[in-house]
């Protein structure tokens, strides 16, 4: 993984500088005035493209204010993908962020080959709470979609030489997801074996629990672990609407029945490889 050189001078002919700036464009410190120095940034101009720098307004307002114009730029980058951008620690100099507020932003430019970002940016975006960022709420949503885009950020966080190859990330994924499926049934049953009570509130403790040991799982298989653990609470929930009495044992049962049936294997396998391929 190449990361944002830390002092940054000069620039390649196709390298562009990202650097933190603010809505008037008025480019008096920092690294938004090394750009205006050196690497074209206008004067009065506050967002986008300008010579071999690129401008995201960082002090008008919080994150989720910063956010459309790191989308912006993410967009950008995808687009122009003859050059290489060089973000800086975007928002953590004069703005006062932090990089664990403002790296999340970015999490959708790291998997870009060419674009580079600082190195606490991307312990950030790989750090086991970024990547596992839903493991601590397994009754949310969680779909198909999801579990390709944790599998990435994980697949890069292990092997990072792959933010630059897409078409081989693309084999990692495919390859995972096509043997998910018999790879995770036997962690699967034994987190069930967990479930000792067949009421809602005994569900949804063993929800919390076995939500726990998902950052403790094998890191490739855990978007799959918890993306199967969700359906099983579904089931266990739709079961225990009915009306039907269950016991501990017979609610485990008719749940592993559900996760292991050809059915449910079949979907969630064809649904995985349709959404690698058209990565």
């Amino acid at each position: 993984m190449k990361f944002t050189p830390e002092r940054i001078s000069t620039l390649q002919p196709d390298e562009i500088f990202v650097f933190g700036s603010n809505l008037k464009g008025m480019h008096g410190g920092g690294a938004a005035r090394l750009a205006h120095a050196r690497f074209g940034a206008v004067w009065g101009q506050g967002t986008g493209l300008q010579g071999q720098s690129y401008a995201i307004p960082t002090m008008h307002g919080g994150v989720e204010a910063i956010r459309p114009y790191v989308d912006e730029f993410t967009a950008f980058a995808r687009e122009c993908d003859q050059n290489t951008f060089l973000v800086t620690r975007i928002g953590c100099g004069i703005a006062g962020f932090k990089p664990a507020e403002m790296a999340p932003l970015f999490a959708d430019a790291f998997p870009l080959y060419n674009v580079r970002l600082p190195r606490d940016f991307v312990e950030v975006i790989c750090s086991p709470q970024f990547t596992a960022s839903t493991a601590s709420d397994p009754l949310s949503s969680y779909t198909i979609a999801d579990v390709v885009a944790d599998y990435c950020a994980i697949v890069l966080r292990f092997r990072p030489y792959l933010a630059e190859n897409p078409e081989l990330l693309k084999e990692y994924v495919t390859e995972h997801a096509a043997t998910a499926p018999p790879a995770i049934f036997t962690p699967v049953k034994e987190m069930f074996a967990a479930l000792d009570e067949a009421t809602p509130e005994g569900l949804t403790r063993f929800a919390t629990e076995a939500s726990a040991k998902l950052s403790h799982s094998y890191p490739y298989y855990t978007p799959y672990l918890r993306y199967t653990l969700l359906h099983g609470l579904e089931e266990g929930r739709r079961l225990l609407g009915t009306g039907r009495t269950f016991t501990a044992d017979t609610l485990r049962e008719a749940i592993l029945g559900h996760l292991s049936s050809p059915e449910f294997v079949e979907t969630t396998t064809h649904a995985l490889s349709a959404l690698c391929t058209s990565m």
